[in-house]
């Protein structure tokens, strides 16, 4: 008889999905002998049609890499060339003249020059210069880099932790460390989404001010909305062909995924390419996290309406702004209300080691009808675009410095600000009402905390009172380690491979 037992996960669908890998991966792990883990066979799966092309398409862009990189490595050589002979040249020789006019006018044929500054996309040097560099130019705002870095640590520890509760074997045994206090911070890095998005208002509002400007009110409106989805589409198009053709074939094991093509994406890619991914159920979402980037384009796409107002006509822009907010937080009190749908992962210590199973049929609920809809989103990415807009109407002006007791007020507001998003439930029994006021406000109250945060930061207002100055010590400090600036500025790779 053969002592290793066959494999009998295949065509599993469980691993095609966020929500099935965190509620089953436990139970598979559990399920999973010694023997069937040594004696495991590796599964032979032939190349789909669809991974051959993700293949080609991947081999296309490392050869446009490699010629583009070779062609810079030519660049380089021939002005260290020109530089030697510079003494020669200036002597004179018989015909110079007509040797820079003939390579004056094949330099600027335009074929030549488009086909260049289309591979200067590929190359290697500008690519790396850019992403690594720690130097902020005048037209960014260095403050943002550091609070960004904080963000993505928080992202990684909370997503990090979120998998490891999901398949340690013994919960009973960390049961007392889910009922720790602490613990709600990384329970509630659910909020590094509204973090995010108010940085993100924060810029589309600043930025398109500055444009806006600049232009004298003529804004292309058609550039304004491709030349987002140019940055955004080729590095999300590449990550989710990846995952949807080509990460099955790249391990093998008893939970390992036996399907070729995830099932999930051949059936439903199509909600990804239009992003209305969050608007589908997330079972039948592809690479689930990126229901974010599909909500902020879905924000990005009304923003000019009242980025418009907000310019033209400022009091009537901050009124439908701040009616905008209310409305969103109105919406998500009852919403909540009337599904009886719970915070987030609060109360997850309660179902931990007794019904796990029930509280993650309670939170993909929740996370289906409210926490990736755009509605309930609105008002965390209006706060960031009115502050961009108002910030930068007053550049030119001096704004005028708070004093030391309206600071001190600020910062106790924004710590009682947090505090509330954070623990305001935890300990407390649960109550539909409490936790439908909770979710409607709990957006409103930590976007304002970053709001804060980015305008004491921007205006330089850091050092003036005694609470500030750790604050801005503290933000010194992330702004001295260089070497986080660049990379963390790229935190929207982070965010389509942290799945």
């Amino acid at each position: 008889m053969d002592a290793c037992p066959q494999n009998s996960f295949v065509n599993y669908p469980w691993q095609a999905t966020l929500m099935t890998i965190l509620r089953e991966l436990r139970d598979e792990f559990k399920n999973v002998n010694t023997t069937s883990a040594l004696c495991h066979q590796p599964v032979r799966k032939k190349l789909t049609t669809e991974a051959l092309f993700m293949i080609y398409l991947i081999l296309l862009f490392v050869i446009l890499t490699l010629i583009r990189s070779t062609l810079s490595v030519y660049e380089y050589c021939k002005n260290v060339s020109t530089c030697k002979n510079k003494d020669n040249t200036k002597r004179g020789a018989s015909g110079t003249e007509e040797e820079k006019k003939l390579v004056k006018t094949s330099s600027h044929t335009v074929f030549l020059t488009n086909l260049k500054r289309f591979l200067d996309c590929f190359c290697i040097k500008s690519n790396a210069r850019g992403i690594f560099s720690t130097v902020s130019t005048e037209e960014q705002i260095s403050s943002l880099h550091g609070i960004r870095a904080i963000i993505v640590v928080w992202d990684l520890v909370g997503h990090t932790s979120m998998f490891y509760t999901a398949a340690v074997r013994t919960r009973a045994e960390f049961q007392s460390t889910m009922e720790f206090g602490g613990t709600q911070i990384h329970k509630n890095a659910i909020f590094v989404v509204d973090a995010f998005l108010v940085l993100s208002g924060f810029l589309n509002g600043y930025l398109f001010s500055q444009r806006y400007e600049k232009k004298k009110g003529k804004i292309s409106w058609f550039s304004f909305y491709v030349h987002r989805l140019v940055r955004i589409i080729p590095m999300y198009f590449i990550v989710l062909g990846f995952y949807s053709t080509l990460f099955s074939y790249l391990g093998s094991g008893p939970v390992w995924p036996t399907y070729d093509t995830n099932p999930v994406c051949r059936e439903n890619w199509m909600w990804h390419v239009l992003f209305i991914n969050n608007f589908n159920s997330n079972m039948k979402q592809c690479l689930t996290t990126t229901w974010y980037l599909a909500c902020e384009i879905q924000l990005y796409i009304i923003s000019p309406v009242f980025l418009v107002l907000l310019i033209r006509r400022p009091k009537i822009g901050y009124f439908i702004t701040a009616l905008g907010i209310s409305v969103s937080s109105f919406m998500n009190f009852i919403i909540t209300k009337q599904y009886k749908l719970i915070d987030g992962l609060t109360r997850l210590a309660e179902y931990y080691s007794t019904d796990a199973k029930e509280f993650h049929r309670q939170f993909w609920k929740y996370f289906d009808i409210l926490y990736v809809k755009p509605y309930s989103r609105l008002g965390t990415f209006l706060i960031g675009m009115a502050l961009g807009c108002y910030l930068f109407q007053k550049k030119d002006t001096t704004i005028k410095r708070n004093s030391m007791v309206q600071l001190s007020l600020g910062w106790i507001m924004a710590v009682m600000f947090l505090w509330t998003s954070l623990f305001a439930l935890y300990g407390r029994e649960e109550s539909v009402l409490e936790t439908a006021v909770y979710n409607g406000l709990k957006h409103l109250l930590f976007s304002c905390v970053v709001a804060w945060i980015i305008f004491v930061c921007v205006t330089g207002q850091g050092d003036a009172s005694s609470v500030s100055t750790v604050v801005n010590d503290t933000r010194s400090f992330f702004w001295s380690l260089t070497g986080f600036r660049g990379p963390y500025i790229k935190d929207y790779c982070f965010n389509l491979q942290r799945n």
